[in-house]
């Protein structure tokens, strides 16, 4: 019987260890299939196995944190019953406190009254559902002038504020880095 042939045998015949080895020294292709109908067995000596590289997992990863640091907070404004101002807002707070954290000292977001955008950083950020900034008070002070600070630091507190809006009100909450809105 040629070694072909015997590795072309069912599995009660020969077994396992030694199918692989004889498999091993031919260097013959075979589809061997054992008692049980629903395994397979394929033996090729030049097969490789392929898996992903270190590098395409790390990629894979990235994009992955990515999406969810973009997703997130609209999926927690959606589920936490968030308003959209409030969820604006409390994300521009959260950004002025981790660089607070980074730098170690307050972080201001800039505000200017008639108008419905915050600053930070050189960056401006339209609340979209506001129409503008009325009234503000900070620490309960009125602000006079246009513009007006709100202090963020590295503690983990905010200033107090209230902003009166056309639409609302939004005030800072005072347990923490996040403002409640409510309709007029």
């Amino acid at each position: 019987m040629r070694l072909y042939q015997q590795l072309l045998l069912p599995c009660n015949y020969i077994k396992m260890q030694s199918l692989r080895a004889l498999a091993k020294q031919s260097g013959v292709l075979s589809r061997h299939y054992c008692a049980t109908p629903h395994t397979k067995l394929m033996i090729n000596k030049n097969s490789k196995i392929r898996a992903f590289t270190f590098i395409e997992l790390l990629i894979i990863i990235v994009i992955f944190g990515l999406s969810l640091m973009f997703i997130t907070p609209k999926i927690a404004a959606r589920f936490s019953g968030l308003s959209p101002v409030e969820a604006e807002i409390n994300n521009i707070i959260n950004k002025a406190f981790l660089d607070a954290q980074k730098t170690k000292k307050p972080v201001f977001i800039k505000g200017i009254k008639g108008t419905n955008k915050l600053s930070l950083d050189n960056k401006s950020y339209e609340i979209k559902d506001v129409e503008s900034f009325q009234t503000v008070e900070i620490n309960d002070v009125n602000q006079p002038g246009l513009d007006f600070y709100i202090g963020v630091y590295p503690k983990g507190f905010v200033d107090s504020f209230k902003i009166e809006t056309n639409d609302g009100i939004i005030k800072s909450n005072s347990l923490g880095l996040t403002c409640e809105f409510s309709k007029k």
